[in-house]
């Protein structure tokens, strides 16, 4: 059965990988030196240096946790977890069922995806799709995906890097609506009132009844 639970993992993870590099904006590829170098201090300015050196970190920490998984050395079993196999496969549905969500809203996003909070010359706000409901829908699949993978592994060499970066995209929701209130303005502003940040809102009326 654990071969099972990590033959799913790497197929999960591999899946996601494949997916998030498909739509790495072609033009981020092409950058010159200079031109990404302007990137980055526009994702500093909006996030902060100490945040942009922390999710660096967590992305080494990240791709260092799944090669230790992979090869799975001795002293990794000890850091393994009593998760039950129904809630394992629980989290194998749910980070698999991820993967759809995640397509279709990198599918809405298109080219103004971006890893960093920065906004581009010609950005657009998008309120299609799922964004017609929740303003930040990839932090919620995100969520969804990780706590799978997560529960997936039942390992601690998982479990604490994925547990830190998901910390880590929270704290960058009111730093991302800054930012996009001071690119659209009222535009904005009126997109926050019918929608919810990681789940749709309830209508009041429902609420009430």
């Amino acid at each position: 059965m654990e071969m099972f639970f990590r033959v799913g993992f790497f197929l999960a993870y591999g899946s996601f990988f494949l997916l998030r590099k498909h739509y790495v904006n072609p033009r981020k590829v092409e950058e010159t030196p200079s031109s990404l170098n302007e990137g980055i201090q526009e994702a500093v300015k909006n996030e902060g240096k100490l945040s942009v050196a922390f999710r660096g970190i967590l992305s080494v920490g990240l791709i260092t946790s799944l090669i230790l998984y992979l090869v799975s050395p001795d002293w990794i079993s000890n850091l393994s977890l009593p998760i039950p196999s129904s809630l394992r496969m629980f989290g194998l549905i749910g980070a698999v069922s991820s993967l759809p969500l995640l397509y279709l809203i990198h599918q809405e996003l298109g080219k103004y995806w971006s890893p960093d909070l920065i906004i581009q010359e010609d950005h657009q706000l998008v309120t299609t799709g799922v964004y017609h409901w929740v303003r930040h829908p990839m932090y919620s699949a995100l969520t969804v995906f990780m706590a799978g993978i997560s529960l997936l592994s039942a390992n601690l060499i998982i479990i604490l890097p994925h547990a830190l970066t998901l910390l880590s995209l929270y704290s960058r929701i009111e730093k991302e609506e800054k930012m996009m209130e001071k690119r659209f303005g009222e535009e904005y502003l009126k997109y926050e009132k019918h929608t919810g940040r990681l789940l749709p809102r309830i209508p009041l009326k429902l609420m009430s009844e």
